[in-house]
């Protein structure tokens, strides 16, 4: 909404509105004729109103569009492990992509994001949290790659229930190889509904701003997903590229993706 009032206001301010008359013989500018508050206030609750596709457009401030995340709870469980490691010197690592608490999705199949620092493969298991500790649900290996990776729930077919709590781990494994290693990192994941501000907030967004949104109602896995997914489609896309490095900062993701935080953002400012 706020960012809709800046553009609509922009758009007004910046339109002539009739031209003066000639007091010396010389051409003189149009003088821009001030918009009553009135006119003004009803023009930015009309464009608020209207579809992403359909709004007023102009340049917007970069940082304007860079997610700030707020978590849902605080004081929530604390339960991620990044880059626990046993086996080789300076083995590669991996690093679940999600904050220190217990981080939301809306979705029942969300994806789910790691960063490795080498090869190998790579073992994914989802498991409930209950009364009686952990139940497995799935188990799942696939090859590693150095860099950012991820796992679809929805394309392993396995569901989240609403309200569960679950935790995910995903470990390099390469026991098989000389000198091999064991790194482990897990996270902890609940799905939530969908809120009405939240709903509203989607529908008026561009896809963009949706990252932004599902950012500020503390959806991690949701705004973590958005961001990827346009990286992905298209590596040249400079602000899903800074919007994901600006996640992933408030995430706290130090130590072990420090430095390649720091390659992505001179490859950002180099394109």
């Amino acid at each position: 909404m706020r960012l809709a009032q800046i553009l609509v206001v922009s758009l007004i301010l910046s339109t002539p509105a009739g031209a003066a008359e000639p007091s010396s013989g010389k051409d003189t500018p149009p003088q821009t004729e001030k918009s009553p508050p009135a006119v003004m206030e009803t023009a930015i609750s009309e464009s608020a109103n209207l579809p992403a596709s359909t709004r007023p457009t102009a340049p917007v401030p970069r940082d304007a569009l860079m997610p700030v995340y707020r978590p849902p709870l605080r004081g929530a469980p604390r339960n991620r492990v990044g880059g626990g490691t046993r086996g080789a010197a300076q083995p590669p690592l991996i690093q679940a992509l999600a904050p220190r608490h217990v981080a939301h999705t809306t979705s029942p199949h969300p994806t789910l994001y790691w960063y490795s620092s080498g090869s190998g493969e790579v073992v994914f298991e989802l498991s409930r949290l209950g009364e009686l500790g952990e139940e497995r649900i799935h188990r799942h290996r696939q090859p590693a790659r150095q860099g950012i990776q991820s796992i679809s729930l929805r394309e392993l077919g396995v569901k989240l229930e609403p309200e569960v709590l679950y935790v995910w781990r995903v470990w390099l494994d390469s026991a098989g190889e000389e000198g091999g290693y064991d790194s482990t990192s897990s996270a902890l994941i609940k799905r939530v509904a969908v809120a009405d501000s939240l709903a509203r907030a989607l529908e008026l967004a561009s896809p963009r701003e949706r990252p932004l949104v599902y950012a500020r109602h503390g959806i991690w896995y949701e705004a973590l997903q958005q961001v990827s997914q346009r990286v992905q489609q298209d590596p040249s896309d400079t602000l899903a590229r800074r919007q994901r490095i600006r996640l992933l900062e408030q995430m706290g993701a130090g130590g072990i993706i420090a430095s390649e935080l720091q390659r992505l953002k001179g490859e950002v400012a180099g394109g």
